[in-house]
């Protein structure tokens, strides 16, 4: 309970008056509870301590009598517990007499108590040290000790309560004994104080939230609370709920420190109800909540209300896009939305315009929010036409919506591909053998009049060979006869790109019509073909280089200046109109990542689409989208044309070397190949016709005896006996592994050998310093090619077998027993090759070689020097590889840095999204 202070202090004064003795006892007297001066009573005890303190330093107090009167004006009576807390210790102070003397004692009016104390004989030769011996010098300590409880506070209060020194019988007098020196304390009392009754207070609110709480209907809604006690010192106040009302109210619970908190309290009510849609029904739920000390509760809480409510969806994208296509053509928008406690869905709401003319296509919405306009060709029936979409997100209780805009243009524009098939990639194919790459028209609804292509590709992996005309000019009907009139390639830009050149590229024209003779092409009729159709075809031998194995090689649209990859074009049919240039609106890689965008203003802007020329990305903004002022009236090309780049992708070899397998269904030896097999022998080849492979893959699956030939009567035998179970088929012969090293022009293998061929650039004059073997080259104009071997049984070699004075371009070896070898090529010191391909989206290859087996740091920046990603491991001699994707990168210039026994080497490689 609350407690007033206050502090009682005794002085009592003793002269000596011996000339030698010094100043008698002194004793103070302290109460606890301190309050202005007067006593607090309301129910806790007072107490007094009484310290003594023997001021001669030389002799020993060896007995004492005290007496003490408590005394009150008025009625007020009192219990009281004498000696409560202190006491001296007989065995050190004094053990002959240690008593109380109740003079007169009841509990009102005036009480009277003493206290006597005596030590018995000290001998310090004879009793141990500790022996009572009274009082020691100058000792300053607790002593005595009253207690005292009122029996009425209330009514005490006001009443006098005094504290004075007694009569001590049978003398009366106060006397500590000193040897055989007696001295007598004097008493400067009474001392005199007023009881004051101060009553316990209850808490108050001092947060208590009379206003609404509207937290979501799947959260769980928490008010936080605080109430302070009002007593001086504050005593431990916490909280306890009176009532909650509403639904789920009885999972209600109250929350709050501990037991309380010392001077105050702050409780969190927390409403575990959260109304599940759509099965319940959002419900206001109300509080009320008390507040106690222990002794009172204050008046209970206003009450709160928790009113649970909604959160709406809302769209995070889709709002406000534009998308245009030709009419016949889709397009796309993608809603998406998000709902912070309910699942959500969308629903297209209706299109506008509908009247006079709905749209004749079909417009749908998928459960992702992805908004389809399939046009049909009676849509944009005189113009352009804007269609307005509206779509709704909604959870069930709340929606919202939003619109945007598909723009059916009355013409449609261009698209042009690489490839023509899906994602414009051809094959894969097989190495060493011819692939046709089409260039395809997909859309487009005006009148082509001519196009002028300009294609890069790597030519270290495609051979070029020739390009063909397309269906323009030999249309599959004979009223459009004669078609087109023109159609020339050439290997070659007429300009200079430098060092930003790629390794090939071919520049392809065609023109409808190129005199106005007496027989014209029929471009109303040639706009009849069906689309998709070829523009023209490509021919390309692909490379027996290994290193490509398993490799994709992009064929890309270039451009040099503001005249290449265009297409002219009459908007209405002609005569009636001059030709219109089209050029690239936008340019995508295979997979369908824009790469260009003509439109400076676009989203992509400033995201690497402007770069110059020569570049990939489409026709540069400026200069050739901008009028000239000295011909302010010349005609500006029109961005009505997409490109969509290509490329090869080139088998594994491990995926065509399959002996057996002929109709190539992945289980080799079957009756089925049996079958296939015998119709070749009636039928020819026509009867190879599964997919890229055919008829390369399926020939050489037909080698099943192993002896080297195919398509052989022994292989069809061989075949049957396996099947029947009269023979085991070959296995097929693992890849051996081995490391050759060129050093100042010696070439070395560090396995046995049955073969090697060598490319080595230039015209050279080779040694054969394998003693046991023979060697055959040739100089083909640009590079000498070597062949090691010798048709002797056993023939083979390693260690050093060569010197040639020149670049090594390829070398392959193969086993005695004709096992095809994975070789690696060890260098004499580090070296950091170039990534391939480079430009490169979003996938490029970056290789070094490293001569001894070791650690290697390979570290990526950007072009401001921060670390993008970094590779570090161990690995052995020879040649690593790692492929880095960088879909998740912008577009730009990154440089890659190896760190690798004492060698550093940096290169530069570019992205180009």
């Amino acid at each position: 309970m609350k407690r007033i202070v206050l502090l009682l202090t005794l002085m009592l004064f003793l002269s000596f008056g011996m000339a030698f003795a010094q100043t008698g006892g002194d004793i103070s007297v302290q109460v606890d509870g301190l309050y202005l001066g007067d006593i607090a009573i309301n129910g806790d005890p007072v107490t007094f301590n009484v310290n003594y303190h023997n001021l001669d330093l030389v002799n020993k107090g060896k007995g004492l009598t005290n007496g003490y009167e408590f005394s009150v004006t008025g009625s007020a009576t009192w219990t009281c517990a004498y000696n409560r807390e202190f006491t001296f210790d007989p065995s050190l102070h004094f053990n002959l007499v240690n008593k109380w003397n109740k003079f007169d004692w009841d509990g009102a009016g005036t009480d009277t108590i003493g206290y006597a104390g005596t030590a018995g004989s000290y001998d310090p030769e004879e009793d141990p040290p500790g022996t009572a011996d009274g009082l020691p010098p100058g000792y300053n300590g607790p002593a005595l000790s009253f207690e005292f409880d009122f029996t009425d506070v209330e009514t005490d209060a006001g009443q006098t309560f005094c504290l004075d020194s007694c009569f001590y019988p049978p003398s009366g007098l106060w006397k500590w004994a000193f040897g055989i020196y007696n001295d007598f304390p004097i008493w400067d009392g009474p001392h005199c104080y007023t009881l004051v009754w101060i009553p316990n207070l209850p808490p108050v609110w001092t947060d208590d939230p009379a206003t609404d709480v509207n937290p979501d209907h799947s959260t769980t809604a928490s008010i936080d609370y605080e109430a302070m006690d009002q007593d001086d010192p504050p005593e431990l106040v916490s909280f306890t709920k009176v009532s909650c009302s509403g639904a789920g109210s009885n999972g209600i619970t109250v929350q709050y420190p501990g037991d309380g908190v010392l001077g105050g309290a702050r409780g969190t009510c927390t409403f575990d109800y959260a109304p599940v849609f759509p099965t319940d029904v959002v419900t206001d739920v109300t509080v009320v909540l008390d507040v106690t000390d222990g002794v009172n509760t204050a008046v209970p809480s206003d009450g709160t209300v928790i009113s649970f409510g909604n959160a709406a969806p809302s769209f995070t994208f889709g709002c406000g896009e534009y998308v245009e296509f030709g009419k016949g053509g889709t397009g796309e928008i993608q809603f998406t939305g998000t709902d912070g406690e309910d699942t959500w869905h969308f629903v297209l709401d209706d299109v506008t315009p509908v009247d006079p003319v709905p749209p004749e296509g079909n417009v749908s919405i998928d459960g992702a929010g992805k908004v389809t306009f399939a046009s049909g060709p009676g849509d944009a029936p005189g113009a352009n036409t804007l269609y307005t979409i509206k779509v709704w997100v909604s959870d069930g209780l709340d929606s919202v919506s939003c619109t945007a805009q598909f723009m059916v243009l009355f013409t449609e524009a261009y698209g042009v591909e690489i490839g023509g098939s899906v994602r414009g990639i051809v094959g894969p194919v097989i190495q060493g053998t011819h692939v046709t790459v089409p260039v395809t028209l997909n859309l487009g609804s005006e009148y082509l009049r001519g196009f002028d292509i300009l294609i890069a590709y790597d030519a270290s992996a495609l051979i070029f060979t020739a390009a063909a005309k397309g269906a323009l000019y030999a249309p599959p009907f004979g009223i459009c006869d004669p078609a087109w009139e023109y159609f020339n390639y050439s290997y070659n830009w007429n300009g200079n790109c430098g060092n930003q050149c790629p390794s090939g590229y071919l520049h392809v024209v065609g023109i409808g019509e190129t005199n106005d003779g007496p027989v014209s092409p029929d471009f109303a009729c040639l706009d009849g073909l069906a689309k998709p159709y070829t523009l023209f075809n490509l021919d390309f031998l692909v490379t027996n280089d290994r290193t490509f194995e398993c490799q994709f090689v992009p064929i890309s649209f270039y451009w040099m200046d503001c005249g290449d990859n265009s297409l002219a074009y009459d908007p209405v049919a002609p005569p009636d109109n001059e030709a219109v240039q089209g050029v690239s609106r936008y340019v995508f890689t295979w997979n369908g990542t824009k790469i260009g965008d003509a439109n400076p203003l676009s989203l992509d802007y400033g995201l690497g689409m402007y770069t110059g020329f020569p570049t990939y990305t489409g026709i540069q903004y400026d200069p050739c989208m901008v009028p000239d002022p000295l011909y302010p009236t010349k005609p500006l090309p029109v961005p009505w044309v997409d490109f969509i780049n290509g490329g090869i992708e080139i088998y594994c070899a491990d995926e065509i070397d399959d002996r057996g397998d002929i109709n190539m269904n992945g289980v080799a030896n079957e009756i089925a190949d049996a079958v296939l097999f015998s119709n070749y022998f009636i039928h020819g080849l026509s009867v190879f016709d599964v997919g890229a492979l055919a008829p390369a893959g399926q020939v050489a699956a037909t080698d099943v005896n192993a002896d080297g030939l195919t398509l052989s009567v022994a292989d069809l035998v061989y075949l049957i006996r396996i099947v029947v179970g009269d023979a085991l088929p070959y296995p097929k012969l693992g890849t051996v592994a081995a490391a050759y090293t060129l050093h100042n022009g010696v070439m070395s293998v560090d396995s046995k050998m049955g073969a090697a061929y060598v490319v080595v650039e230039g015209n050279v004059a080779p040694i054969l310093l394998a003693d046991n073997m023979e060697m055959m080259y040739n100089f083909d104009g640009a590079n000498t090619r070597i062949l090691v071997s010798k048709i002797e049984k056993g023939a083979a070699f390693e260690g050093d077998f060569l010197q040639v004075d020149g670049s090594v371009i390829t070398a392959e070896f193969a086993t005695y027993e004709g096992a095809p070898v994975a070789s690696v090529a060890v260098p004499v010191t580090a070296q950091l090759y170039q990534n391939y391909p480079n430009p490169f989206n979003p996938m490029t290859t970056i290789s070094f070689g490293l001569p001894t087996a070791g650690e290697y740091t390979l570290t990526i920046y950007n072009v401001t020097g921060q670390t993008v990603t970094t590779f570090s491991d161990n690995a052995e001699a020879g040649k690593v590889m790692f492929e880095w994707d960088a879909s998740d990168m912008a577009s730009g210039i990154y440089f890659y840095k190896l760190d690798a026994n004492n060698f550093t080497d940096t290169k530069k490689m570019v992205l180009l999204k």
